[in-house]
């Protein structure tokens, strides 16, 4: 099933906000595209940073920084459908700097839907995280913390977890242990991981990403419960979703109550 169906997007704008790790770049742009193709008009921005998109990822970027930025994204938004605001370039490092709350609503005000990147990660799948992160406009509608399946059984250190001594804090692991999905389920739950600054009026999300690099999808779905018997009634739903030959598959994931045998 398509991602964006299995949202509960009561009314427009609204405002969606990715953190975590496991692709969320990625996602966020794919995200993008299939709301434009369903007809509303998106914006993809970031409150960190992200590179550069690309001209398959979105169709124009606009900067903040630039005098009637908003009057144009609302242009390009018209004839195009997808557009990408950030404050400015760093040419450095091809990185798009982000925008500030104030900035996000104002853009969201001539979208329909609104995408958020508010967390860093730089490209791990999983990752601990700092007091200041991660950046969450408190008018979100939607929060979904993203996890890499990917890293379950790899050891828990410095090349497969992103700030991994608040990884290690929150899971309880020590430096080398494996990932292991408890611990995974730990992390997507927990309120100084999962759940941080998820605005009290947002719908929350886990999504467990890359579900295609597993060798049986079952590990995935066992995950799911076990993410949903810990995540209580601050969680509204988790999402397995992997890339297949196919295209992006993602389904959610059902209390075991609610299954049929």
């Amino acid at each position: 099933m398509s991602l964006i169906n299995l949202l509960e997007i009561s009314s427009l704008p609204c405002v969606i906000t990715l953190v975590g790790a496991g692709g969320k770049t990625s996602l966020m742009f794919e995200l993008a595209n299939d709301f434009n193709l369903s007809g509303r008009k998106t914006i993809t921005t970031t409150t960190t940073k992200i590179f550069v998109p690309t001209p398959n990822q979105a169709a124009s970027v606009k900067l903040t920084r630039n005098e009637g930025w908003l009057e144009s994204a609302a242009i390009e938004l018209a004839a195009c459908g997808n557009v990408c605001i950030g404050k400015s370039i760093d040419t450095a490092s091809n990185k798009l700097l982000g925008i500030n709350d104030d900035e996000v609503f104002l853009a969201s005000r001539i979208a329909d839907i609104t995408i958020v990147e508010g967390d860093g990660a730089c490209g791990f799948s999983v990752k601990g995280t700092e007091a200041w992160e991660p950046r969450i406009p408190r008018f979100t509608d939607i929060v979904i913390y993203v996890m890499g399946l990917d890293c379950i059984g790899k050891p828990a250190n410095e090349l497969t977890v992103h700030k991994p001594s608040k990884f290690l804090k929150v899971t309880s692991l020590n430096e080398n242990d494996n990932i292991s999905p408890a611990s995974l389920a730990i992390l997507g739950t927990h309120p100084d991981a999962g759940q941080k600054n998820v605005p009290a009026g947002s719908l929350f999300y886990v999504l467990l990403n890359k579900s295609d690099t597993l060798e049986n999808i079952k590990q995935a779905h066992e995950l799911g419960l076990m993410v949903s018997a810990q995540g209580g009634e601050r969680l509204n739903g988790v999402i397995i979703s992997g890339q297949y030959k196919s295209g992006r598959i993602s389904s959610k994931v059902l209390p075991q109550s609610d299954c049929q045998d």
